[in-house]
């Protein structure tokens, strides 16, 4: 009896000990989409570790870095939510707070100082962050579940209804290409950008297309399609830009780029700018496996 007690107590310590090897080959899903990551997890202190840009990049976070008061700190933004995390120095400094932390042991939340039970460190040129810290400081659901790591984030909902997607389509001489952007980090932070973005109500340009053409005053640089759990477009946004948009004349025009609410009827003035936000939102969906091409006519 006692050989048998031994054996299912040395399993248990065995099962216990090996766990955060098992953990650290656990895939992460963000809204049931496996993410990629270019860097590998890993365990430290019983904490995943992950790559900081692709997680908060997923999650619908912005990252800057800056030198504060001497010190480098990392920066993460999402909604009112505020996130410093440092990297070198001997203290962080806010208006209300000096912190002096051992071993990079402290972020500050919203001026709120939290202890980390790991401290960010450098691997292969990327930092590496305590993957629950950052999930939980960004208002996410984090839970593990059938040998998965999983991220629920709050969807988006047009007139109470759910959104799955943003379809974005764009045309070129010849043929054109839809994608499908999944993932609700990304769907919330697209739509957040074309709404505050959207300016005075106009009326319609004289001549628009889809070409890039000197007869054409307008061209279309996106249609941007949020469709519910159906595949049926709930809000679709036309995005305009005058012809040679890039020239410094054309930038400081107020009237360089317009957004046709299609849904609505109407046409408003629109930040030409927030166009280099838009077009890197679907550049991060697709480094990191969030878009899926779904025609393809280019030529």
């Amino acid at each position: 009896m006692k050989k048998i007690i031994l054996s299912v107590f040395l399993s248990v310590i065995i099962l216990f000990s090996a766990a955060p090897v098992f953990a650290a080959g656990v895939s992460t899903n963000i809204d049931g989409i496996p993410v990629k990551y270019d860097i590998a997890p890993f365990i430290e202190n019983n904490r995943v570790m992950v790559p900081l840009r692709a997680i908060c990049e997923n999650l619908g976070a912005t990252i800057t870095a800056s030198p504060y008061d001497g010190y480098n700190i990392i920066k993460v933004a999402k909604g009112g939510i505020n996130i410093i995390l440092y990297m070198g120095g001997t203290s962080i400094v806010n208006k209300d707070t000096v912190i002096k932390p051992e071993a990079k042991q402290y972020a500050l939340v919203n001026d709120k100082s939290v202890k980390l039970d790991v401290i960010p460190s450098i691997k292969n040129y990327r930092i590496m962050v305590p993957l629950r810290f950052i999930v939980e400081s960004l208002d996410c659901e984090i839970k593990y579940a059938d040998s998965a790591i999983n991220i629920n984030i709050d969807p988006l909902f047009i007139n109470d209804i759910e959104i799955n997607a943003v379809q974005y389509e764009y045309h070129m001489t010849m043929g054109g290409v839809i994608q499908q952007i999944k993932g609700n980090g990304y769907i919330n932070s697209i739509y957040d950008v074309i709404k505050n973005n959207i300016g005075a109500e106009t009326e319609a340009p004289e001549s628009y297309s889809w070409m890039i053409h000197v007869d054409n005053q307008y061209y279309k640089a996106g249609q941007y399609d949020f469709l519910d759990l159906n595949g049926k477009s709930l809000q679709q946004y036309d995005i305009y830009t005058i012809y040679n948009y890039s020239s410094e004349a054309q930038k400081n025009n107020p009237k360089a780029a317009v957004i046709h609410d299609v849904t609505k009827g109407q046409w408003h003035l629109f930040n030409g700018q927030a166009l280099a936000s838009l077009h890197e939102l679907v550049q991060q969906s697709t480094r990191n496996g969030f878009l899926e091409v779904i025609s393809n006519t280019v030529v």
